[in-house]
């Protein structure tokens, strides 16, 4: 047979989807050669353990994922922590291997696996975090990482781009770069489940082979994970040294128990996320072994193994009083259950099953872990649990404290719907519309977060308000298809009992990441990022291989992708312009004359303080200005209040309290206007570094 001539549009599509593989991995391959371009961070031991790892993720790349999922929980803490560095300095060592092994050796099935739902969903989410980075700034690299001279700014990058915080320019730089890794790794794991597509039971065994790897790996992690946690609280072991405790969310938690987690809500998600892989004791047994019916001493020992398993996840979700875990443990947790007692009838893979029992099952094991919950709480903290437990599960239903980020993403995603503020840039961006003067919704100048303001507390939230509308369709449509190919797995006749098993990890995985999303967010942790894309690797190494040529399909993700840039651009730095305003604005940042950052007043209120002079953005429609201005020099001080380059009044501030002012603007619709602060006389409080000018909050204009 003669392959039908490609036209025009068909080799423009080809080399549109060979060019986009390309840029995603040679993305990839930068950003992990300069995450280990940090000279502080090699030590003798590092360089071997580096270079170890390079060369087993070219000979055996599964087995470094494998490695690197089993030690996901132990690095599991926020960004700038040791763990967290550790962890993203040894996946990038990793990635040169993998993506060369991927360029070379499995070249032919990557594109495969690409050109199934869940693979173009893959590829389309990368495509998107990189394209959301159209909306940071672009400055000079010396001013982000704080740097003199540009050759200084060079040799800082690296560590400056290591250690970024959420709050911090160069943050979403550092989370594209983590999130290609992860989807290297996905990559890798579903090229190596594809090799059982091929002829013979050896090419059959190497793919059941690599998902034994990885799903043993996210076992591994799961047990240590669970392990650690009470013997921390038996003070048996320290882990002081691995659990940094979140500074801004958690220090009103730190008595949960949160294992090497440096928070007890990632530890539950942890836990919640990995569960299914209790499911993975049914792939240890050989294939040759399989062909004949395993001893049933063997299938008790394996289920009675599970069940203690189940139960100690249970039991350290519990403990973890996250709401958001007991909800999706018991979803989750009744799920496995129910696949648990499948597996130990030890009925033919063929064999029909009935929903009725199972559904009867997991809602007995629901109904079981509530009670066993319960026991937990008693048994671990004596009667003052109980009562902390029973006030923690009355507002089991209480929506308002999560309402109020998830509205916050939602509001800054609306700013720029199409591509986003920045992939994961929800801190920044709050930062920038929600508590300094010229913000978006700074006008009745409170912050409804509070100073917790790092994350959307919703994953789906967060990726539109980082990455737009396509980042939210990219992440469901991820979801969906890995779903849904694993479920097809679940109910296609004549698969046999391994590929069942590895369907039903993989659909529990995305399924408890679906659901604990909606009240946590993930991607923050570099750990549970790549746990949740194993899953998705798991997924799309089971979808059936698509009909259409590879590269053509990725092509037209590629050209959608272009479109989406192209409109995002026009919205964002034309019309309305969102993020160009911040340009225009970059001069008078950079001559001193902004406010400062903002801190919290004594009556819970954000203020920021001004120099001599300062400047405030007011946008064009605004038709009237109120703001509260207070003294901060120890005498009188006076302020020239300007409107452009007219004078509007002159306020003399006698006492140290706030005061009110309030001024009709007329309904010019120009270039946005500027208010202009001038002070006299300034002051510089001892161990300031400048002059200080005076206090101003509550900055209104109209209409509302």
């Amino acid at each position: 047979m003669t392959d039908t001539p490609r036209t025009g549009a068909a080799r423009a599509l080809h080399a549109a989807g060979v060019a986009f593989v390309f840029a995603l991995g040679a993305a990839a391959g930068v950003g992990a050669i300069t995450l280990l371009l940090r000279p502080d961070a090699w030590t003798v031991a590092a360089v071997a353990a580096g270079v170890a790892l390079a060369v087993l993720a070219w000979l055996r790349p599964v087995l470094a994922v494998a490695l690197l999922l089993a030690a996901a929980p132990i690095c599991g803490n926020r960004p700038t922590t040791g763990p967290f560095l550790a962890f993203i300095g040894l996946t990038a060592c990793a990635v040169p291997g993998w993506l060369a092994r991927l360029a070379t050796r499995d070249r032919a099935r990557l594109l495969a696996v690409l050109a199934t739902p869940v693979g173009l969903a893959l590829a389309a989410y990368a495509g998107v975090s990189v394209l959301s980075l159209s909306s940071v700034p672009i400055f000079p690299v010396d001013e982000l990482v704080g740097a003199a001279t540009p050759a200084e700014a060079i040799r800082l990058l690296p560590a400056a781009l290591s250690a970024a915080d959420v709050n911090a320019t160069i943050y979403p730089l550092l989370t594209v770069v983590l999130t290609l890794h992860a989807l290297v790794a996905a990559a890798t794991i579903a090229v190596a489940l594809r090799r059982g597509d091929s002829v013979g039971a050896a090419a059959s065994e190497s793919g059941l082979e690599a998902a034994r790897l990885v799903t043993t790996g996210i076992l591994i992690g799961l047990v240590v994970a669970v392990a650690a946690g009470p013997l921390d609280r038996l003070a048996l072991i320290d882990l002081r040294a691995l659990r940094n405790t979140d500074p801004f969310t958690n220090l009103s938690g730190a008595e949960r128990l949160q294992s090497t987690f440096g928070h007890a809500g990632w530890f539950a998600e942890y836990v919640c996320f990995t569960t299914p892989a209790v499911l993975a004791l049914w792939l240890w047994p050989r294939a040759d072994a399989g062909r004949e019916a395993e001893p049933l001493a063997s299938r008790a020992i394996r289920t009675a193994i599970a069940i203690v398993l189940l139960a100690a996840t249970l039991a350290v979700v519990v403990l973890s009083y996250q709401r958001g875990g007991w909800i999706t443990w018991a979803i989750v947790g009744a799920s496995v259950a129910a696949a648990v007692v499948r597996l130990a009838a030890g009925a033919p893979a063929a064999a029909p099953t009935s929903a009725r029992r199972l559904l009867a099952v997991a809602a007995g094991a629901m109904i079981a872990a509530i009670a066993a919950g319960l026991v937990v709480v008693r048994i671990a903290g004596g009667p003052a649990a109980m009562d902390r437990f029973a006030a923690r599960a009355r507002t089991i239903t209480q929506v308002s404290d999560r309402q109020a980020h998830v509205m916050a993403g939602l509001r800054l995603g609306a700013l720029l719907p199409i591509l986003g503020g920045g992939s994961e840039s929800f801190a920044i961006r709050y930062e920038q519309e929600y508590l300094l003067a010229g913000g978006t919704y700074y006008a009745r100048g409170y912050s409804p977060l509070s100073t917790m303001y790092g994350s959307a507390h919703n994953v789906f939230a967060q990726t539109f308000a980082g990455k737009g509308a396509a980042g939210l369709v990219a992440l469901a449509w991820l979801v969906v298809a890995g779903g849904w190919a694993a479920l097809r797995t679940l109910r296609r006749a004549g698969e046999p009992q391994a590929t069942r098993v590895v369907a039903a990890i993989a659909l529990g995985m995305l399924a408890a990441f679906a659901l604990y999303g909606q009240v946590q967010e993930v991607f923050y942790v570099a750990p549970l990022q790549l746990t949740v894309f194993a899953a998705c690797g798991l997924a799309a190494g089971l979808a059936p291989a698509a009909r259409q040529p590879a590269a053509a399909r990725l092509g037209i993700v590629a050209t959608v992708l272009v479109v989406v840039l192209a409109a995002h651009v026009v919205h964002a730095y034309v019309a309305p312009g969102h993020l160009a305003e911040g340009y225009r604005d970059r001069a008078i940042t950079l001559a001193g004359e902004r406010l400062s950052s903002p801190a919290a007043d004594g009556d819970g209120q954000y203020f920021q303080t001004t120099g001599a002079r300062a400047v405030i953005t007011i946008p064009r429609q605004a038709t009237d200005l109120a703001f509260d201005l207070r003294r901060l020099a120890p005498d009188a001080q006076v302020v020239e209040i300007w409107l452009d380059d007219r004078l509007v009044d002159r306020v003399r501030l006698e006492t140290p309290e706030w005061r009110r002012v309030e001024y009709p603007l007329g309904k010019l619709r120009a270039l946005p206007r500027r208010l202009r602060l001038v002070v006299a006389p300034t002051w510089r409080a001892p161990g300031d570094a400048g002059e200080r000018g005076v206090g101003v909050r509550r900055i209104r204009w109209g209409p509302d």
